[in-house]
């Protein structure tokens, strides 16, 4: 079984995605060139952004084709400010457009609701319940990711950026909070994305999900994706 993952992000899921996939697919062995596919192995690569995506995906179907080794070709997008399902048929409609086909490869497309920062908000332990630092507090009495489900959640009016550039910034500080301590490593950082990538972080999501299976629901479609690609699950 042979995998080719496009991912929207260049940075954080390029450093995430093999992390974890050493965790939830170990069998699997990544190679550097899309044509050193052999058998289980899995090839990423990230155009960096959305439309990079849509741009770069007549390419990468082409190259599965003509390839005939790969089994599935893996989108991975954030959804943004839309539903996982409007993104999904968005990909879908220009795929049809472009009058795009896979003939052996069986496509899935993995969205994060709204980007993969919401799915870190999700580690209970990592995230104090009673945070104490004044930033966190004002977060969390705007949404509590505790007790709520992350992707639930919008942006306050007070915060000017886009709902994922908020996403992003209260998962910093929850860093902040956890890892007060640690003056010059304290900050979650897009570029280093430092702990997210471990397997006791990727193990309290999937535990969050275990307890409460109406959270995380797109992190969800990942974990049982992953879950069919295990040799017992043939």
């Amino acid at each position: 079984m042979n995998l080719y993952f496009m991912v929207e992000g260049a940075v954080t899921e390029m450093e995430v995605y093999p992390r974890w996939l050493e965790h939830l697919a170990p069998h699997l062995t990544r190679v550097e060139r899309s044509q050193e596919a052999d058998t289980d192995c899995y090839y990423i690569m990230s155009p960096g952004g959305y439309d990079s995506l849509l741009s770069d995906l007549p390419g990468a179907i082409e190259t599965v084709n003509a390839s005939g080794k790969y089994d599935y070709l893996v989108l991975v997008t954030d959804t943004e400010d839309i539903s996982s399902e409007e993104r999904i048929e968005e990909i879908l409609e220009f795929m049809a457009e472009e009058k795009l086909r896979l003939k052996k490869a069986q496509l899935v497309l993995i969205t994060q609701c709204c980007c993969i920062e919401t799915w870190f908000l999700g580690n209970r332990r990592f995230c104090k319940r009673e945070p104490a630092g004044a930033d966190l507090q004002k977060y969390f009495a705007f949404f509590d990711v505790w007790e709520n489900d992350p992707e639930l959640m919008e942006k306050p009016r007070w915060f000017r950026g886009s709902r994922a550039k908020f996403h992003e910034a209260y998962l910093n500080a929850v860093f902040h909070e956890r890892l007060a301590s640690r003056v010059h490593h304290n900050s979650y950082k897009k570029s280093e994305p430092r702990y997210v990538h471990e397997v006791f972080y990727l193990n309290q999501l999937r535990w969050r999900v275990e307890a409460e299976n109406s959270h995380l629901k797109s992190f969800q479609t990942f974990l049982e994706f992953c879950g069919r690609l295990r040799p017992e699950a043939a």
